[in-house]
């Protein structure tokens, strides 16, 4: 679960002591939030105390699919090539790759299709191969675009993760980040939400470019307008049989 305090405190303000002798395991903390584990009779009792302001599942990203199996093409399509052609390579930049898998890292560094110089980070703690290669795959093709930039892959898995992954990248000067995962429910189409207000402070407080996919999933998942006991409500759902081209996929 996830821990947040009441609005308007810092992190600071949660009663970390009390939560552990509950018998609650504090399992990662970021700026604002607080991931832990514990029996329902705990976590019913967490709930509870002074100070927390919210009590929830953690927002877990979806992997986005369909990698594919050529990873060169991505300079030619997008005219980097002439770029390169000119001395312009990404020497000198920083860029992290953040996502929720980075499954054939050390095959494709072997390979040379990732730099050996990648820096690896893994906030999650499940280890860089693991879940999925798309982050593998999208490494492989900014080393293509930007062959003379220092990249950092840094594995994620929940939101509180994600807020950490944003502290790396400022603390570690980074201006250029890439995100391609799917937030279900969690930023809201119109450029609110927890994690755009995250993607949001990243560039207007850090001077971080984020590049954010979307659209991946416009086949897969339905959000709109719903009649339910005669009221107007919003639905969200991750099923296939409302496909729209409309639907975003972060």
């Amino acid at each position: 679960m996830v821990v947040e305090p009441v609005a308007g405190r810092g992190v600071e303000s949660l009663p970390l002591a009390e939560l552990r002798a509950l018998g609650a395991r504090v399992e990662a903390r970021s700026r604002s939030r607080v991931r832990i584990t514990g029996s329902p009779a705990v976590i019913a009792r967490a709930a509870r105390l002074d100070g927390v302001g919210e009590l929830r599942f953690p927002r877990v990203p979806v992997p986005v699919t369909g990698s594919g199996t050529v990873v060169s093409q991505a300079a030619g399509l997008i005219g980097a090539s002439a770029l390169q052609a000119g001395g312009i390579n990404g020497s000198g930049a920083a860029v992290a790759i953040v996502d929720v898998g980075f499954l054939r890292l050390a095959e494709a560094k072997a390979a040379g299709e990732v730099p050996p110089s990648a820096i690896e980070v893994d906030l999650s703690g499940n280890g860089m191969e693991s879940g999925t290669s798309h982050g593998t795959a999208v490494a492989e093709q900014v080393a293509d675009v930007a062959p003379g930039a220092q990249l950092t892959l840094i594995l994620i898995a929940d939101d509180v993760d994600f807020e950490n992954a944003v502290a790396y990248v400022a603390a570690h000067g980074i201006k250029v980040a890439n995100l391609s995962v799917n937030w279900f429910a969690s930023s809201y189409y119109d450029d609110t939400g927890p994690i755009s207000g995250l993607l949001n402070a990243s560039h207007d407080q850090d001077g971080v470019f984020w590049a954010v996919g979307a659209g991946n999933w416009a086949t897969h998942h339905w959000r709109g307008q719903c009649a339910a006991s005669g009221a107007t409500t919003t639905a969200t759902t991750g099923s296939r049989s409302r496909p729209t081209t409309s639907g975003w996929g972060w």
